[in-house]
Order: C-alpha cells, then structure tokens, then sequence
C-alpha cells in the first residue's frame, strides 16, 4: 500500500529528508497538479501527510481520502484568518522582485532546518500558489475527521496553533501540540505518527 506526502508552498522533499523517501512526495502546483492529487486521493492507500497548504486542500475535499492513516500537519480551513491579507499581499508584492529572498525568509520563519535551493523555473508556479492562498476558505467541512491526527507547531509564526485547535473543536480529529515546533515539524517527530 502507498504512502503519500502532500507537502504546501515551497515544500520541497529537502525539508523533509528523512521522510519523503519513503512517501509518494507531490509539491502542488509544482510536481502535481490539483487533479493529480485527487487522483492519489482516490487511489488511497496506508499514510497520508499533509503539510500546511497541502492539508489545506484535504480539508477542501468533498470526501475523505481514502487511505488508513491520515495526518494533518499545520493545517488551515482559511490562511487569511491567522496571516492578515495584507501581510500575504505584501509577501507576493515582495515575491514578484526578489522571490528568491521572499522564500529564504518564508523557510526560516517555518522553523525549517535548512533552505531548499530557489528554482527560477518555479517563480509563475510560486507566485501562483501564494495567490491561490489568498482564495482558500473551507467554511464547512464535507468529511469526518474522525481518527485524523492533527499535528500543529506551539511556536508556528506562519498559521497559529489556534487554527488547529478551532478545527479540532469543530470535528473527531486528534490534536497533538508539537512543543516548541514551527510551521514545519522535523522529519524525525513526523515519523511517529506513521503506521
């Protein structure tokens, strides 16, 4: 059975080594396409990770994915109620004239460890998913979530642990508050949550 890792913007397998070799790794909009993704979705399997704006779009599902194991990992049902609009506005502003600074500051603020190396053939497809996260809003959630592990970061300086605690408070998923953790969590902390 497959295991697959949707990772969020600039989510590269880099910041998730250790781990990403052992999953099927896609990077929307980068390595996969939306639909590709539902297609993984369909096709299930044992673990499903979801990282940031990754777990956003399995929040955004009309039914649930069909795999054993789902963890959501920082997630958000709408990215402007913890990061002000105008913050994310001025960031894609920011990206359009140095999207390699803009991306190095956006790692460092996740807590990563490490930077994944800038791909200028990349910048329409960043400077797309930094609009797209302007739009995601997930009023009601379509799925249960009962027996979903919810992994969010005390320290997350990108999406407040708040926004896992609202949506745990809301559905059956299980919340585990990673102490000390950013908006990335290290591969190793990860790792325990798979069967």
């Amino acid at each position: 059975m497959k295991d697959v890792f949707v990772s969020g913007w600039y989510g590269y397998t880099e910041l998730f080594s250790g781990l990403s070799e052992d999953f099927e790794f896609a990077v929307p909009f980068i390595t996969h396409s939306l639909s590709d993704i539902d297609e993984l979705m369909e096709e299930g399997g044992k673990n499903l990770f979801a990282w940031s704006t990754g777990a956003f779009l399995m929040l955004d599902r009309q039914k649930r994915p069909n795999f054993e194991n789902i963890v959501l990992i920082s997630p958000f049902k709408k990215f402007t109620s913890y990061t002000p609009e105008r913050v994310l506005e001025i960031m894609i502003k920011k990206f359009v004239d140095f999207p390699e600074k803009v991306a190095s500051d956006f790692i460092k603020r996740c807590g990563c460890e490490g930077t994944p190396e800038y791909n200028p053939q990349h910048f329409h497809i960043l400077l797309h998913g930094l609009r797209f996260l302007l739009r995601t809003d997930v009023e009601e959630l379509e799925w249960s979530l009962e027996g979903v592990k919810v992994l969010h970061g005390t320290e997350d300086k990108i999406v407040d642990v708040q926004a896992s605690r609202d949506m745990v408070w809301e559905t059956d998923a299980t919340l585990y508050e990673i102490e000390g953790a950013g908006h990335w969590i290290k591969p190793d902390i990860l790792s325990k949550y798979k069967i």
